[in-house]
């Protein structure tokens, strides 16, 4: 009994050995390729990795992120992909049409990570394409938002991207910034624009929480329109923090029947008192306390200090006095908003026969 099994071993080690031979190569060749690799292969236009499991993260990011992901075929044999339905949330993918890929021909898309949906946690989406045959390939997307380290505000607002110093040549105006980071942070350095210093004497190490006031001169030299500022710190995550600032230039105001180019409005020739209304607009993104001021009594004016909120109209008058010695005569009314310091100048002009 033993020597008859060892003999039906024999014959099928010989069938074994003698048949590998004449076993086609290309064949061989492409079932261990097969065994040994995805038919899809995703790559990224980053130098983000797709790992073996077929998963990558897109990182840490406050701000939306966007990256470009190219799926090709990996496969000997012609994949027909099922349109792909797109998707909304986290992450963002447009609608992908069905898609026919030969051998190594291939196709990219965009997916945008949405960090603002999901403040200081980790989200993952799994991006699943589907064949006519029902195959499907999947992978998956990680993102995770990370929180601002810096908040920056005032007296009035929080979370500002935008400050403005006004016109206040030579004086202190303070913003403050605050560690909203998960632990300590020191700021490294502040890069401001040309025209503006800031006056610190303690250090800016900053506990969790712990808030700091920044005092700012801007010295007049130039106006600044939203330019950038960047405070560098030693949040692992974030390292930079960055808001614009604007300092100096004039009332950001337009007058009815005053010329924009010389802002003088004639009264002419009268030996009466002459009234005329004016309308003066806010043409900026924040609200302002006026006053005013005349420098001549030729020349009178109902405007006192008020209130005028961003893109409002205030309606004032002005008279030409018939008052007075006769001849040419011209004044200059000054508009001030005392939040800012910003002004703008009218000059009026008439004569008394």
């Amino acid at each position: 009994m033993n020597r008859v099994l060892f003999l039906i071993l024999l014959i099928l080690m010989f069938f074994t050995i003698g048949c590998d031979p004449i076993f086609d190569s290309t064949l061989r060749e492409y079932i261990d390729n097969v065994e040994a690799r995805n038919p899809l292969d995703f790559s990224l236009s980053s130098s983000l990795v797709i790992n073996e499991a077929l998963s990558f993260s897109m990182g840490f990011h406050i701000d939306e992120y966007t990256e470009t992901c190219t799926i090709t075929n990996n496969e000997m044999a012609t994949i027909q992909l099922k349109a792909f339905p797109g998707v909304e949330g986290d992450f963002t993918i447009s609608p992908i049409d069905a898609q026919v890929l030969g051998l190594n021909d291939s196709f990219s898309f965009s997916i945008t990570y949405n960090p603002s949906l999901n403040p200081s946690s980790r989200v993952t989406e799994d991006i699943l394409f589907m064949d006519v045959k029902r195959r499907e390939f999947l992978f998956t997307v990680v993102g995770t938002s990370k929180r601002q380290p810096l908040v920056l505000y005032n007296n009035a607002e929080d979370n500002l991207t935008k400050f403005d110093l006004g016109n206040w040549v030579g004086e202190d105006r303070s913003v403050f910034l605050r560690n909203d980071a998960l632990s300590e942070l020191e700021i490294t350095d502040i890069a401001l624009p040309n025209g503006i210093t800031y006056r610190n004497d303690s250090d800016f190490i900053l506990d969790v929480g712990e808030e700091i006031e920044l005092f700012l001169q801007y010295d007049g030299t130039r106006i600044i329109t939203d330019e950038n500022v960047e405070i560098h710190t030693t949040d692992n995550l974030e390292n930079l923090f960055e808001f614009n600032i604007s300092a100096g230039g004039d009332l950001n105001a337009t007058i009815t029947d005053i010329p924009v180019v010389d802002n003088i409005y004639d009264f002419g020739t009268s030996e009466i008192s002459i009234p005329h209304t004016f309308t003066l607009t806010n043409n900026s993104t924040g609200d302002w306390e006026l006053e005013a001021s005349m420098d001549s009594t030729d020349f009178l004016t109902d405007i006192t200090s008020s209130s005028l909120a961003a893109g409002k109209e205030l309606g004032f008058q002005v008279i030409f006095a018939s008052a007075g010695n006769s001849g040419s005569k011209s004044a200059d009314l000054t508009i001030r908003n005392k939040i800012t310091n910003r002004t703008k100048t009218i000059t009026f002009v008439g004569v008394k026969p």
